[in-house]
This record gives structure tokens, sequence and C-alpha cells, in this order.
């Protein structure tokens, strides 16, 4: 429903950021998902993607189910999108937003 009010870029990742599947998800625009990325999960490769491109993004929204280690630093606003199971025990603390999104 993001893409009803806003244009917001997707980079999938595992273990690294797919920048050959970078994708922007125009206002109003539907498309259907496709699955290029699987296997471990590593915060840093989005984390470091933005880091890099920091004067292009107001933020960086990660959609998880929080098992992973803590990622370095944001340079722009980071939050966490997961479900009720998953936020009430994440595998790191953070003082980031973590929004919950029931199923």
């Amino acid at each position: 429903d993001l893409a009803k009010i806003a244009t917001f870029t997707i980079l999938p990742f595992d273990t690294v950021a797919r920048e050959d599947k970078l994708t922007v998800w125009k206002k109003g625009q539907a498309k259907v998902w496709e699955r290029v990325s699987m296997g471990g999960t590593c915060f840093n490769a989005p984390t470091d993607f933005v880091n890099a491109h920091a004067d292009e993004y107001d933020g960086l929204i990660i959609l998880t189910d929080m098992e992973a280690p803590k990622p370095k630093p944001s340079k722009c606003q980071r939050m966490w999108a997961t479900i009720p199971q998953y936020a009430e025990n994440p595998y790191f603390s953070t003082n980031e937003r973590v929004l919950v999104m029931e199923r």
C-alpha cells in the first residue's frame, strides 16, 4: 500500500545488495513481486549502499524477520518493518523505529 502515497526504491539483498535489481516503484504504480535473493542476511549490505548514496535517500526501511546481527550505523533514518512474533524477540536491540505489521 505504500505505493498509493509515495514513490520509493526497492533494493533486494541477502548478504549483498543486488544493485542490478534496484527498482523504483512509482506512486500509483502496481507491480508484481519477484524474489531475487535468498540465503543469509546481512543488514550491512543495504546500509552500505544507502551510506554510499546518502544524498539520494531520505531513509531506509528494511522488511525483515529481525534475525541477523545488528548492522553498522546508517547515515539516514532507518526503520525496521516486521511482524509481531519477530518484534517480540529480535536478534538485536535498537533505538531505531520498529514498525510492527499485522498479518
